[in-house]
């Protein structure tokens, strides 16, 4: 099944996410949409020595570490959480050329749906 499959049933689902790779998925499908956003991505490459998109794994869970994937969300997301969403909408198609873990959760998720009510 494609993970972009809807599911409708009877009821809401709410998925809560405790990981610490939250921050690599959402940098995994930013794409620079001006050019103020392209600077900015390059000002991160040439700070971090990788580029944060095709490497997302590569930065640091830790919040005061130089390569924080927390900093680096904040400065490419600006707190906007519509972007936020699409960016993760757009990491699960990368999800094969950037490995985050992205994917191996998605067919999680999935098992765990398709086995149905518990």
């Amino acid at each position: 099944m494609s993970t972009r499959t809807t599911r409708r049933g009877p009821g809401t689902l709410l998925l809560a996410i405790a990981s610490e790779c939250g921050e690599a998925w959402l940098v995994a499908g930013w794409k620079p949409t001006t050019n103020d956003e392209t600077t900015k991505l390059e000002e991160l490459r040439q700070e971090l020595g990788f580029d944060p998109v095709a490497s997302p794994v590569r930065l640091s869970h830790k919040q005061v570490a130089p390569k924080s994937a927390k900093r680096v969300v904040e400065t490419l997301f600006a707190a906007d959480t519509e972007r936020e969403l699409g960016s993760l909408i757009a990491a699960i198609d990368v999800a094969a050329s950037v490995p985050t873990g992205l994917r191996a959760f998605c067919d999680q998720v999935e098992a765990w749906l398709s086995a149905g009510p518990r």
